[in-house]
This record gives C-alpha cells, structure tokens and sequence, in this order.
C-alpha cells in the first residue's frame, strides 16, 4: 500500500510512544496512521494516537459526558444548528420584506458565529453600528436562548466548553501534545491545547526541496488538467510507485469537470456503452454532493410526486430512470413519455397526468403506483416525515429491482443517513407541513458530500488545504496564475472588515492570503521530488500570467514534459465506400395499408424526401416539446373552432350584413366564451392564460369580421369538410377547413393561417407548392373559382391566394408581375398543372424516391438521419 506521508524519526518516536498527535484534516491523520502501519513488523501493536483535531474534540467531549460531569449533554448536529439559526433569522421581523432566503442567512450566520467563537469574541465586540453587524446580534442572542431552552450546545461553542472541563480537572491532562502539519492555530483552539497538557510540540515534517522544479502554461484551465494526466500517466508508466498529486485550488466547484478530463486519457474506456459503473482509479479529496447522485436524486424525484403539480421533467427522468421501474420495459416507457409530450405542458396535474395514463391498460401497473404516492395532509413531526418518506419510496420499488453495484449501495446507506437526520430535527422544527419536509430533505442530501470508498490510488487530486503536509514523489500544482494565488480576500459579509483585520481572520485582507500562500509555497516546494506549476494564460478572455511567488521556476512547454512522445501513426490511405441514397423499395400493397397522412404527407415529399420517407414509412417520429402557457397549436385550434360555430349560427354574408354591429359582436362574443370556457375546464391549470387569449381573441376577430364584410354575396355550405381521394395510388383524407358558394355559383376554397405560414412568392407553374393543401383540394373539388388562405392573426388579417375572381379583399398572387385575377382558361390550367405536378410527387412517394435535401424546411427533425454534412463532403482523392 502507498501512502502520502513519510515518517521522520521524531515523529516515528512520539507514534511509538502512543503520545498525542493532532493534524488539521482527517486525510493527513489518515495517512499517518497507515504509514506507521506499513511500518511494522510485529503481528500486533497498539494503534497510534493520531487524531484530526475536530474528531480530537468530538472524543474529548463524549469522554467528558460519559463520565457524568458534562452540563450539556449532547451537541447539535449540522441540520439541526443550522434550523436553529433559521429560526433565528426567521424571528427577527426586521427581515419581513427581505427577498434573500433566510436560510441561507441561516448558513453565513452559523458561519460568523464560528469564527467569532474560535477567535473567542462575544457579541459585545461587534461594536460598530453596521446592520449587518447589528442583526448578527440579533441572531445571536436568538440563538443562544433557543439553545438554552433545549439544553444544548453548537459545535462552535465546543472548544470554549472543554476548556471549562480542564480548567474544572473533569478530563485528564496530556503529558505532551504534538502538532503535525498545521499552517496556524486559531486562538480558541491554542488556549484549549495550553489546558490540556504543559507540553505543546510542533513537529516539522517537511522533505528535502524539490530537485525538480518546472512552471509551464497552457492555453486553457480544460488543457491544464489534460497536460497533467498525460504527464502523471506517462510517469507511472515508468513507474508505478510513483505517489502523484494534482492540487486545484477551487477543487469543490470543478470537482467533475476535472474528474471527465483526466478519466479521458487516463481511463479512455470509462466512457464506452458497454463499461460496468465502477470507481474510477483516482482519489479525490472533495466528493460530489448526495442529493445530485442518479439514485439519490430519483428518491428526491419521486418524494416530490407527493406534490399535486408534476413537472413534466421530472416525471420524464423518473421514466428512464433505473432505480424504480423495471428496466425491461423500454418501449412502454417511450409509450408513456410520448403520451405526457403531447400535453405540450411543462407541469402536468396529477390527476391529469394519472387520466392519461387510465385510458391504456398497459399502463394501469405504473398508474396505480403513482396514484398510491399521496402524502398524508396536514403537518407532521421530521421523524413522521422520515417514516412517510421511507414509505413512499418502497411503495414506488425504490431502488429498483436490480442489484445494486458497490456505489450505488454506499449511496443508499448514506442517504437512510440523511433520513435519520431529518429524523432528529423534532426538537428544532417541531410539527411542519410537506413541502417543508421536502425543502429539509433536498438540503440535508445536497449538504452530505459523497466520497466513495476506494482502495488507495496512486494519483490523488487534492484541494490546497487537504495537500499541506503531505509527501509525494510528483506535485502538480495548477491554477497558479496571480490572479488566483495568492487568492483574493473574501471577508465574512456579517462581521465589521476591521474586526476581522486586526485579529487576522482568515481571507479577511491581502496581506493575510498572500502570507498564507507564501508559507504554503514553501511547503509544497519541501513535500515533493518533483514539483510542475501551471497556469491557463486565458480566462474568460482575459490574460494571465503566472503568481509572482512561483516565477522563479524555470518555464518549461507543457509537451516537453512528457516522458514520451505520443506519436501516432498516420493511418493508411483506403478507398472510401460510396453507398448512393434517394432511392427506397417501391411502396407494397401491404404497407399501403399503414401509410397515413393527407397533404402533409405530399409536402413534406416536396420538401425533402428523405423527411416523408422516416416520418411515413419508417414511422420516425420526434416528441412534443413543452410549451409555456397555450401552445400555437392549440390557439390555432380555439380560433377554428370559435369561427366554425360562429358560421354556424351566421351562415351567408346577407345574414352577416343583416346583424347590427352589436349583435354581431354578442353572437362573436358568445362563441369566444363557449369554446374558451370548454379549453379553461380541459385544462384549469391555464385558466388565466385563457382569460387573457380570450381577450385577445374579442379583439382580433371583430378586425377580421370586417375583411369579410367587405366580400361580394357568399355563402358557407361547408366547414371541416372531409374528403377522401387516391393519388397515383396513393390514399389520403382531406380536411378543408370552409368551402364558400359565391353569387355565380362557383366555390372558394378557404383554409384559416392563425400562427406564422410558410407560403413564399414563387412561379406556380414551375414546381409543386409547398402548401399543397388548397391546390390539391382544388384538383378534386367541382366548380372551383380560386383558393385562398385566411391569415388570422395580430400580424396580418387579409386573404392571399389564387383564382378567377375579384370579390376577394387583399387576395394576391403570388407572382410579382401579375394580377390576382386569372381568366378561364388560366385558371383550369393552372388546376391542370397542380393536378400533374402533385401526382408526380405521390408517384415518386410511391417509387421509393427518398433523396435527401435542403429546401430551407424549417420544421425538418431527421439531421442526424440525413446526415447533411457528410452528403456535402467533397470527393475523397481515393474514392474510387
């Protein structure tokens, strides 16, 4: 086993004497206490006293309660100080209208108060009048008494606490305490030391200095870490008892991002489909939060469906999720997913999202599961919530019926952890309702840092902090730039900035950081064989340079560092396949049968054959997108309706010009509400989204009323008019929206645009339209005068279309240079050329024709399929 430490023989002696040693962080304790081990000969001896100074405390206080003497007899944990400090900040009724959250005022006040614990000042040294200042007094005092009321204690209050036990002789004294690899001692802990023993030593643990020191630079922080992993893996390629270390100054917040790089190129198979889950080979000193882990954030998904409101993301992700449902339904879970897509809503109620599933009986499994999730009403104690939520998750099959791999099992464990947590915040909230169960939940899980157990790795990936004090053969120090190290001051937002200056506080000025950064570099520069520095000379488009206290090292290239050159061979020239696409098997007899769509179908032939190929042949589908508020769909939908009724009860234009102004408007307004109520109690979770469409729509439609009003004689014999036709083979049905009989007995054909339209000024005799829909209509409908499109909308209320007529406002063709008024002759050819072109176009749909294209169609969903870019390629010189 290869450990980060090396023992000096003063220390070896002080391990061997079973004397007090205190580190600052439990990894360097740890890695004593397995350097000692590797050490020994005997089959047994006694385990050294070698404590992390917190755990140290923690030991001391439990001795000094078992022992009977203690006043206080149990601590606060984490959540439970922290809801204290909540009610503190929530009781001060100066905050009514403050828009922060209080608990994270709740978090940055715990903070402060330690910090003044640990450098042993009371509320009374916050002397300046500041409103910061003053509200932490607030809190404070808040605080104190709600502890007192319980008959606790904080963990900030520890060290003034045990200093009490052996000023009082309730814990027996040390004969000597050694301290090992600390940077500073805060004066609460010093004088605690001073009580518990006479004899306070520093052991200097420092190696030799560096025998090689190098700095380089590269062009991003992402190729830093690129750099090293190439550098580390070349070296334990030559060596495999190297002990690599990678320090990152803001480790916690890239902490994954540097985790993806350097499995890349040091595990460049973690990645493939078929990899196992497993710990990755590197040690990590900051772990990921619980809360974002998959299983862990599945169980905080499915607690939230105890909610009436289901977001349509969430209910996706649970779907797919593994740890719930059974893995081998795949394809009902697309069946279910497509089925709450086409609800178009990013939140779904549950009793909606639980009505759509009612209607399959393959989904009746999965709908009483989620039917059975419902959180009992009123408020409850944290330990009856944690009963309710354990409850809820086995009830859903939580964590799934398969087996759990190592990983996902420590996260189990960890999070029944954060159940038993929630568990004991009774004595600090009291009786509280679901959703703030659920808020305490997702803190606790998200506070809890998950660290998996892992066999010892010989590259660890350390922050600043956890790599003080430790050993190594090769340190890789990156980030180094000046303007992160020495790092900028970040002084407590709570306490004055002079309080925290004149007692040297940490990050409280710049003299204090760049101190403590020098006596950092020192040590690095002693804790290592070979030591890199480096720096990313951008960031965020700004220049870098590298940290004054590092620039004495010898600049080096970032490529010159490595052992060996990756020289990869340049691959042998092959003749590259030409496989020729456009052209598909002729549709059968068989599959006719299935083939389904009207006019969509022959645009989207016109478009890109290719598209009408997946989407009708292939049955490629792509799912609804969530829209916020009512979607242009069902707007478009509301306004048909509404106009199909109004036509109804207002059939002609004799009958349009026989209302008054007035009654026109109450029969328009009449209908409005009729349809809109219908689409209100279909969906009342848009019931004001369609108060406000319904506004819109009184003001839109009396505009358009009056362009019909300035129409020649008609009349509405058809609305929604269905029509069924073959073409060249080819079966579609037809859905007009009005037909209109004019004075002469011809028709027009009418279709309403309520959103944006495609329609586009081209040569109509020249190619199909890309709206076939009208011109199709026209080939197969009797005594047709002209076709036009109804635009419906805030933009533009006017007819555009074709035809042998002049009663038409506004009706324009399409062709610059010509009238909208065709003769007899122009028009029944036009229909004639319509009628070739667009059986041309079901021919070809029929021939198999499927080439792919790019017209410009916006509403094309296959690029991955089509593969646009690689069609576009230039010739390879070796193609054959």
């Amino acid at each position: 086993m290869s450990t980060f430490f090396t023992l000096n023989t003063a220390l070896l002696t002080h391990l061997n004497e079973r004397t007090l040693i205190l580190t600052p962080n439990r990894r360097m304790a740890r890695h004593i206490q397995l350097c000692y081990t590797e050490k020994q000969t005997a089959p047994v001896w006694l385990t050294p006293r070698v404590y992390a100074m917190e755990d140290w405390l923690l030991t001391c206080w439990q001795s000094w309660v078992d022992s009977g003497n203690a006043p206080i007899q149990w601590l606060l944990s984490p959540s439970q100080e922290l809801a204290l400090w909540q009610k503190a900040v929530d009781a001060d009724i100066g905050l009514s209208n403050l828009l922060s959250p209080t608990r994270a005022l709740a978090k940055q006040a715990s903070s402060s108060y330690r910090k003044l614990c640990h450098w042993q000042l009371s509320a009374q040294a916050l002397t300046e009048d500041l409103p910061a200042s003053n509200a932490l007094k607030k809190w404070m005092t808040n605080f104190a008494n709600q502890c007192r009321a319980l008959g606790t204690s904080s963990n900030s209050d520890l060290p003034k606490n045990l200093l009490h036990a052996w000023e009082n002789k309730a814990l027996p004294q040390e004969k000597s305490i050694v301290l090992c690899g600390f940077e500073s001692i805060t004066p609460a802990h010093q004088k605690l030391l001073n009580a518990a023993t006479k004899n306070v030593l520093e052991v200097d643990t420092d190696l030799a200095r560096a025998t090689t020191t190098l700095r380089t630079e590269t062009e991003s922080s992402e190729k830093e870490i690129l750099a090293f992993a190439e550098w580390a893996r070349d070296i334990l390629q030559e060596n495999a008892s190297a002990k690599i270390a990678l320090v990152v100054p803001d480790l916690s917040a890239r902490r994954r991002e540097i985790e993806r790089q350097l499995m890349q190129v040091l595990e460049p198979h973690y990645l493939l489909p078929e990899t196992q889950i497993y710990t990755a080979p590197i040690n990590f000193s900051a772990g990921l939060s619980l809360a974002q882990q998959p299983i862990v954030f599945t169980a905080l998904q499915l607690l939230n469906l105890q909610q009436h409101k289901w977001p349509l993301q969430t209910l996706l992700y649970l779907l797919h999720s593994p740890f719930w449902l059974d893995e081998s339904q795949e394809s009902l879970r697309a069946k279910i997913e497509k089925l709450w897509r086409k609800n178009k809503q990013d939140t779904l109620s549950a009793k909606h999202a639980l009505t759509l599933l009612a209607k399959h009986e393959d989904m009746q499994p999965l709908s009483n599961t989620l039917r059975d999730i419902k959180a009992p009403s009123g408020t409850h104690t944290p330990a009856r919530w944690a009963v309710i939520f354990a409850s809820v998750l086995t009830a859903t099959g939580w964590p799934g019926s398969r087996r759990l791999n190592s990983i996902e099992y420590q996260q189990v464990e960890q999070w029944q952890q954060c159940l038993h947590e929630l568990a004991c915040l009774d004595v600090a909230l009291g009786a509280i309702n679901l959703h703030t169960a659920l808020s305490w939940i997702k803190d606790i899980a998200q506070d809890h840092s998950f660290q998996p157990k892992t066999a010892q790795s010989p590259i660890q990936v350390l922050g600043i902090l956890e790599a003080s004090g430790l050993h190594f053969t090769h340190l890789w120090l990156c980030g180094m730039s000046a303007k992160q190290w020495p790092q900028s001051p970040t002084p407590d937002p709570l306490l004055p900035i002079a309080l925290q200056r004149k007692h040297v506080m940490p990050h409280a000025s710049f003299e204090r950081e760049f101190s403590y950064a020098k006596n950092l570099t020192l040590r690095f520069l002693h804790s290592t064989e070979v030591l890199v520095c480096s720096f990313a000379k951008t960031d965020n488009d700004s220049h870098q340079e590298i940290s004054p206290l590092w620039s004495f090292l010898t600049k080096t290239e970032s490529e010159d560092l490595l052992k060996k050159k990756n020289s990869v061979e340049k691959p042998t020239k092959t003749a590259l396949q030409t496989i020729y696409t456009g052209t598909a098997p002729n549709v059968s007899n068989e599959e006719i049968k299935n083939i389904k769509g009207g006019f969509g179908l022959l645009r989207t032939q016109i478009l890109c054959p290719f598209d009408a190929f997946a989407k009708h042949r292939l049955c490629v589908d792509t799912l609804d997108e969530p829209e916020h508020g009512i979607s242009a769909l069902e707007r478009g939908n509301a306004t048909h309706k509404i106009l199909e009724l109004f036509w109804g009860k207002i059939p002609s234009s004799a009958a349009l010009k026989a209302q008054s102004l007035q009654q026109i408007n109450e029969a328009l307004s009449d209908c409005i509400t009729l349809i809109i109520n219908t689409q209100s109690s279909r969906q009342p979770d848009l019931k004001h989204a369609w108060g406000v469409e319904k506004k819109r729509l009184q003001r839109l439609l009396p505009l358009w009323l009056q362009q019909e009003q300035q129409r020649t004689d008609f009349t509405v014999i058809a609305q929604e008019h269905e029509l069924n036709i073959e073409l060249n083979g080819l079966p579609m049905t037809l859905r007009l929206d009005r037909i209109d009989q004019l004075r002469d007995g011809s028709h027009l054909l009418i279709d309403y645009k309520t959103g944006k339209t495609p329609l586009r000024r081209q040569a109509w005799f020249d190619e199909p339209p890309t709206e076939p829909q009208l011109p199709l209509y026209a080939t197969q409908y009797t005594n047709v005068s002209g076709i036009a499109w109804a635009h419906i909308n805030n933009k533009k209320s006017a007819y555009v279309g074709i035809g042998k007529l002049e009663e038409i406002p506004g009706l324009k063709k399409h062709k610059k240079d010509e009238s909208a008024v065709m003769d007899s002759s122009e028009w029944s050819a036009q229909i004639n050329v319509w009628q070739e072109q667009l059986s041309e176009v079901a021919a070809q749909f029929m021939q198999g024709v499927s080439t792919v294209c790019d017209k410009g169609n916006d509403s094309s969903h296959w690029q991955a399929l089509k593969r646009l870019p690689e069609i576009n390629m230039p010739a390879s010189e070796d193609a054959p």
